[in-house]
């Protein structure tokens, strides 16, 4: 997985309307193009919201690891029952398969020897096995596997944190602009804490009463806004009480996410936030 340096994200705010540079102009005296304001620029994310996604990519890279070397030890414990060398890959899919078949069965069917037969068919014919035996073999080491780790867990609750933060700080943008003071507009962003009252906030304050949805999809992050959807609810499932809510899958979805965040939110906030 490539590390991205936060600081290569970092883009400029201009300090007195909050118009989003395209880049990072530390010392330059460019001019506003939104207000003509040539003064200080401010470090946009900031450095504490920068620190997140940082910590987010540093999760993501050890749980890349953590995942590469159970897939090894996958193999490795394969070998060692049935004497023979498998693709990694294709026991990874074996496992994932079996595991579908037995999650997506009622409660009843799971401990039935027909249920148990369909899944050892189905570790047979994808491992192109010569009987079911060897199948009942492997089917502990397959049930058991799971490319779900604590780092990768953490790596989707921190980009969670930081799209969240980054979405908290536009908002606030966009309540000053409509004519809250800055204490009054954090105040208000400490009480939209869940996403359907930050959706509300933005609907109420931009001027044409435009819906968060509609905003992302006409700027063309449409697909960056539904993927944040899914990380968000994998991420909910996860603390309410859902451990395996949170695999492989949506660590990678959340580090694309966070990688989009700053041109998306940017955007969100040059177009709809700020006058």
């Amino acid at each position: 997985m490539a590390h991205i340096r936060p600081i290569i994200l970092a883009r400029s705010s201009c300090s007195h309307c909050g118009f989003v540079f395209p880049s990072f102009q530390a010392e330059s005296e460019e001019q506003c193009p939104r207000c003509g304001n040539a003064g200080t620029k401010m470090l946009w994310p900031d450095a504490s919201a920068l620190k997140l996604f940082e910590m987010t990519l540093t999760f993501a890279e050890r749980a890349n690891g953590m995942v590469s070397d159970a897939r090894q030890q996958l193999a490795s414990d394969a070998k060692e029952l049935l004497g023979k060398d498998f693709d990694g890959e294709l026991l990874v899919s074996a496992a994932l398969e079996a595991q579908a078949i037995y999650n997506q069965a009622t409660e009843e069917d799971r401990w039935t020897d027909a249920l148990f037969d369909r899944i050892l068919r189905a570790i047979q014919t994808r491992l192109s096995l010569e009987s079911l035996d060897q199948a009942r073999m492997l089917w502990g080491l397959l049930g058991a596997f799971s490319e779900t780790t604590e780092d990768g867990q953490v790596t989707v609750i921190l980009a969670c944190t930081f799209l969240e933060r980054l979405l908290g700080d536009v908002l606030t943008v966009l309540g000053i602009t409509s004519g809250l003071t800055y204490s009054q507009a954090e105040r208000r962003m400490e009480k939209c804490q869940s996403i359907d009252q930050r959706k509300a906030f933005f609907h109420d304050m931009t001027r044409l009463h435009v819906t968060m949805d509609n905003a992302f999809q006409s700027l063309g992050y449409g697909a960056f806004w539904s993927d944040w959807n899914t990380i968000r609810k994998r991420r909910n499932d996860f603390v309410h009480g859902l451990p395996w809510a949170i695999g492989e899958e949506t660590t990678r979805l959340a580090v694309k996410t966070s990688k989009q965040a700053v041109p998306a939110l940017a955007q969100l906030q040059n177009t709809y936030c700020i006058r």
